[in-house]
């Protein structure tokens, strides 16, 4: 029973997208969107939390204790009645209290059985709506983001950032924090001007699927990246410690200083570009199981059971160690890029 059961409801939904799907591919699209402002006064060091769709975000800052939230809606359809219906299910709830203020995007056609079986079916990969965020707020404030999509530009906060996005790009510059924690899926990353507060250096916490990193300018207590398959950019920061793991995408390390740090880096397959200089602070290790290590440097490679091995001692001064290990990826030391 549960075979024909199920054979019934593909029969059902074919017969179902077999009628609905010219009004889906040959509609004229008509848009419309509507702007609508809040404001809100709050106190130093207050919790902003968005839960968003898959809009864009901008985060700014200024110097007044309120947070200014400008929103646009927008909808289409096949004709304005239809595109004005779907711009009034666009609904957003706003919750200020206990030192938070808390911004949540409801879902939209979840209730809808064709509008979910045309997502279930791969036909409807576009949305028909959105609301876009535009966002004032003080520089001291801490922001909590959960978000499925678009593009998120955050600049100039003071205060702890923590964000969850499933795709689109991500963008965070001129920031002032103790921690700085984000989980990923698929997202487009760029981090720039990272520095601590009352100083102390911050620590940064990365998790991702795919997509790509960079992190260029800032000073770091702790980094952490977990990566699967997007490739690493760091260049021309100050990192006292890390840890980064990758399954196969590529990692870039420029430090652009006097390296003096104590970093570990795991890939299974990704390859290791790595700027140096002639005699690094911290000593070197690098090692491939099945790949090659080209340097660019005098510094010695051996070969132990098949796996390349390259060591220097660094300053004797300093217990620093940068290690660089890939099971399959090869490994490239140069003094610039090539």
């Amino acid at each position: 029973m549960r075979r024909n059961d199920g054979l019934f409801i593909g029969i059902k939904a074919a017969i179902i997208l077999f009628f609905l799907l010219p009004c889906f591919l040959f509609a004229s699209d008509y848009e419309i969107t509507e702007t609508e402002t809040h404001h809100f006064e709050i106190s130093p060091n207050t919790l902003l939390e968005l839960r968003l769709g898959s809009g864009n975000l901008n985060i700014a800052t200024w110097g007044k204790p309120t947070i200014q939230i400008l929103v646009r809606k927008w909808a289409k359809a096949n004709n304005r009645e239809k595109a004005e219906s779907k711009l009034k299910e666009l609904k957003i709830e706003f919750t200020l209290g206990n030192n938070k203020l808390f911004v949540h995007q409801l879902s939209r056609g979840s209730n809808n059985p064709f509008s979910s079986l045309l997502k279930f079916t791969g036909i409807k990969k576009t949305p028909s709506t959105k609301i876009d965020f535009e966002l004032t707020v003080p520089k001291s404030i801490r922001l909590k983001i959960d978000k499925k999509d678009g593009s998120a530009i955050i600049e100039g906060i003071r205060g702890n950032i923590t964000i969850e996005q499933k795709k689109g790009i991500l963008e965070i510059t001129n920031i002032l924090a103790q921690n700085l924690e984000l989980k990923l899926d698929e997202v487009q990353t760029k981090i720039s001007n990272l520095n601590g507060q009352n100083g102390v250096d911050p620590h940064l916490s990365i998790s991702i699927k795919q997509g790509e990193i960079v992190l260029d300018n800032s000073k770091l207590i702790r980094l952490v990246i977990k990566s699967k398959d997007a490739d690493i950019y760091l260049v021309g920061n100050e990192i006292r410690s890390g840890e980064i793991e990758t399954k196969s995408g590529d990692f870039f390390f420029n430090p652009n200083l006097k390296l003096k740090a104590k970093i570990r880096v795991r890939s299974d397959s990704g390859d290791m570009f790595l700027i140096l200089p002639d005699f690094p602070e911290s000593k070197i290790i690098a090692e491939t199981a099945l790949g090659v290590i080209r340097s660019a440097h005098q510094w010695e490679i051996k070969k132990s059971g098949g796996i390349s091995i390259l060591e220097y001692n660094g300053n004797k001064k300093n217990n620093e160690v940068c290690e660089f290990f890939s099971d399959i990826g090869d490994i490239f030391i140069q003094r610039k890029w090539q």
